[in-house]
Formats: C-alpha cells, structure tokens, sequence
C-alpha cells in the first residue's frame, strides 16, 4: 500500500517524474505504472490493485491526458473513492464531471522542489496521509514521567499515564455505579420484607420505624440519584460525602446511646454496629484513597467520641480496638479491588480492547 498513486498520460512521463521525486523526497511512498508493474502479470490489475490501495490519487490534467480513457477512467475511480487530488500541468481543463474539485495548479512550474504551488500539492498530499507522514518522522520522545505517579501506578492506585488514568476513571464510575444499584435493590428488598414482617406482627418498635420512615427513604433517593446522569460527573464527591457522613452518623449516635449502657450490653452492640456500618461503606463502589480518607475520618470521630467518655473507660477503648481493626481490613481490601481492577484493565487494554465511556 502506497500513499500516492499518480495517474498520468504517457507524453506527461518527464511531469509525472518530477512530481513523483518531489513527493519522495517529502517522505511520502508513491507508486507509478513505470517504476511499480511487475513482469508476469496483468499490468490492468496491477494499477487497479494500486490504485485501490494507494491513500490519495494525483492526477495529471494535460491537454494529452484530457483525451486519455485509461486517465479520465483512473480519476472518475479516485473520484469516487474519495481520494482524487487533481493537478493541472498546462491549459487543459479536467473532464466535465471532475470540474468541479479543486485542482492545483502546476503549469507554470519549472520544477524547482521550493516552488509554492509544488508545496501546495505535497501539503494535500500530507493532509491526506498524515498518518503515514507521521510514521516516516523521526518518533517523538516519550515524555518524562512524573515519579510520584510512578511510585501509585508501582502500588496499584493510579497509572503513570494519565490519558489511561483517565479511561479508566470512566471505566471505573460505570462499573461501580452498577455495583451500587444492586446493592440499594437488595437493600430494598431486604427492608421491605422485614417491613412486611413487622406490619403482619404488628410491631410498633423503634427500628421498625426507624427502617420504615428513614432508612427506605434513604435507599430509594439514593437509588434515583444513580439514574441521573449528571452524577456520573460527581460520583467520587458523592461516594466519599454519603460516607464521611454516615460515619459521622455512627461514630457521635453510637457514643451517645452505647457509653450509656452498662459493658454487657453495650460491648457486643458498639462491635455489631460497627462492624455492619463499616462493612455498608465497604460496600460502596469507593477508590482506594477515597476508602483510605474515610477510613480516617472514622477513626478521629471515633477517638473523639470515646475520649469523651474517658480513656479508661472498657467500651470506649473495645470502640476504638474495633474501628482501627475494622478501617484497616477496609483499607487493605479496597486497595486489592482496585489493584485487581486496575490489572484487569491494563491486561484488556495490551489486548487492544478499549473502554468507551
């Protein structure tokens, strides 16, 4: 496959020459019937099979090539294909039918390779093949990479590159986003079934109200929101937010109700709520530093709130013994899932398989 292929009349071969010279020496492959018929076959497939495969088709208008069937037959194709770049050598005018393209004009060139309307034909010819003429040039250096995303891209939380980082953020968001619409129906379901249980019992308790009037509420408004596409834009903001507030939620309410109980009930109960409202965050389609920052914010509310119960105090040292265990397997777990996905989109991406957000 060539870039050029130069159509012209036999009595143009000197023009055609010249032209073909000009356009090697500006990096481009040209093919021509003299240089480019090979012996032993078919001279007519060979030019149809060159002309085909050839990126652009320079055609010589002259007052020879006008009358020629074989040129006038080779443009109307170029024509057709897209790829014609006509160019005039004398006073001829191009068939009637290929009029009305652009033509450049070279009848007054002498063949100096400087000439302006010599340098008109080889800029078509490189707009057309800018891909090849890209290729021909020396390779650009590869651009220095910044060595702290170098040291992420090593741990498994960012890639060095941040074109990739950035399909993979969108990767990232879409698949995640998917994940959470499971988890608020399955939460749905869940909350409703024990709604149910409670109406058909005819409990009046706190929980089930708390479930019925709060947490419902909550699942359905947060399951809206994935729907609405602007949040695809904030979703990071939205994750790490609902989270830092929930462990708002947890780490003052829980201090509140459970430092005054006594130790009996109130160990096992500070453990359970933890552990279950961390293992909701947990299950929030979070990256890996955005679970590291709430993890944190956690672990101060939670020494804030048991310091002012007392250090001493036996519940508010099982609820900081318990928020540091649980916020560290959080942190490890997320960094693994993230890595993994990370791994998995770098294998998909060496394969050619490209994330189209």
């Amino acid at each position: 496959m060539s870039d050029v292929f130069i159509s012209y009349a036999r009595a143009d071969a000197i023009r055609a020459d010249q032209v073909s010279d000009v356009l090697q020496q500006a990096g481009l492959s040209v093919w021509i019937d003299r240089r480019g018929i090979e012996t032993g076959r078919a001279y007519d497939l060979q030019i149809e099979e060159a002309l085909r495969g050839a990126t652009c088709v320079v055609v010589l208008w002259s007052e020879t090539s006008v009358k020629s069937d074989w040129v006038r037959t080779e443009a109307a194709e170029a024509y057709r294909l897209g790829k014609l770049i006509p160019v005039l050598t004398d006073r001829a005018m191009p068939p009637l039918q290929l009029k009305s393209v652009h033509a450049i004009n070279l009848s007054t060139w002498v063949g100096s390779h400087d000439a302006p309307d010599i340098q008109e034909l080889v800029a078509a010819v490189r707009k057309r093949t800018k891909g090849t003429v890209e290729s021909a040039s020396p390779p650009p250096k590869p651009p220095m990479r910044n060595s702290f995303r170098t040291l992420l891209d090593q741990m498994g939380i960012a890639f060095a590159d941040r074109a990739l980082e950035r399909q993979f953020s969108a990767f990232f968001v879409d698949r995640f986003i998917d994940q959470t619409r499971m988890y608020l129906v399955l939460g749905a379901v869940v909350f409703g079934i024990f709604s149910v249980t409670e109406f058909i019992l005819g409990s009046t308790s706190p929980i089930a109200a708390l479930v019925e009037f709060v947490l419902t509420p909550i699942i359905v408004t947060a399951f809206l929101l994935t729907l609405w596409p602007p949040t695809r834009k904030v979703w990071r903001f939205f994750v790490v937010g609902a989270s830092l507030g929930a462990a708002a939620l947890i780490s003052f309410g829980l201090r509140k109700t459970a430092i005054s109980m006594d130790e009996a009930t109130a160990v096992p109960m500070v453990c359970i709520f933890l552990l279950g409202t961390m293992t909701f965050l947990g299950l929030i389609p979070s990256r890996a530093l955005d679970t590291a920052l709430v993890c944190v914010s956690v672990l101060i509310a939670t020494i804030f709130s048991a310091s002012l119960a007392g250090a001493s105090h036996p519940i508010a040292r099982e609820y900081v013994e318990t928020a540091i265990s649980v916020c560290s397997a959080l942190v490890i777990s997320g960094w693994w899932r993230e890595r993994q996905a990370r791994r998995w989109f770098s294998e998909a991406s060496g394969r050619g398989e490209t994330y189209l957000p």
